[in-house]
């Protein structure tokens, strides 16, 4: 089965934004994306709200954004399980609700003001834009009883998206692919691709009819 590649540009700085964003790449299938808002150099925490609108807000297509869903089945953007690699909480993201986290204060030297960014405030303020493009990165999920955790986070995703009707505006990566199947199965419209080594990549986005891989 033949499917179409899309080219994504992550940009990690501004002034790769700036060079990527060149006349070169006008009118083109290539969409410029920040990687986890602004990237991992940049003086805002990846993944925080100040990151992700500060790129969108660039002359850039959107922003990719890392996706982990807590115990109580909200999605917060954060790239590691565990909330202490980055945060001033100890905990693993999927084993704590949403009460528990939205406290939590990024760790860094001068970083501390930057809480952890919730997808649905995300959402809301990127409800009507359809110019720019949000690439969700689902996370894999390291727990046990794999089967519900996929269904239950499909299920709440795809509530979500369809509440502020942004499903025309995302792309959403997947690196697990009993994960990948239960939601092209749930949803077959909204764009998806592979993210995982070249092999599996290409064989599972001909396999589930994926727009392309990452």
């Amino acid at each position: 089965m033949l499917f179409k590649l899309k080219s994504i540009i992550l940009f990690i700085s501004t002034a790769l934004l700036i060079v990527s964003c060149s006349d070169s790449y006008e009118d083109s299938d290539t969409l410029i994306l920040g990687h986890a808002g602004m990237g991992i150099a940049h003086i805002y925490p990846w993944n925080s709200y100040e990151s992700v609108f500060k790129a969108v807000n660039l002359d850039s297509d959107g922003t990719e954004m890392d996706v982990r869903m807590t115990k109580d089945s909200v999605f917060v953007l954060f790239h590691s399980e565990a909330l202490e690699s980055e945060t001033n909480l100890v905990g693993n993201i999927r084993d704590l609700t949403w009460d528990e986290i939205k406290n939590a204060k990024y760790g860094y030297p001068y970083l501390v003001n930057y809480s952890v960014a919730k997808l649905e405030n995300v959402f809301k303020v990127m409800e009507g834009r359809s110019d720019k493009t949000l690439d969700l990165e689902v996370k894999p999920f390291l727990g046990t009883n794999h089967e519900k955790y996929y269904k239950t986070f499909n299920a709440n995703l795809l509530k979500l998206i369809a509440k502020y009707d942004v499903a025309e505006n995302l792309i959403i990566e997947f690196n697990q692919e009993r994960h990948l199947e239960l939601f092209k199965l749930a949803n077959s419209t909204i764009s998806v691709f592979v993210f995982n080594t070249y092999e599996k990549a290409l064989n599972w986005a001909s396999k589930y009819s994926c727009d392309g891989i990452v």
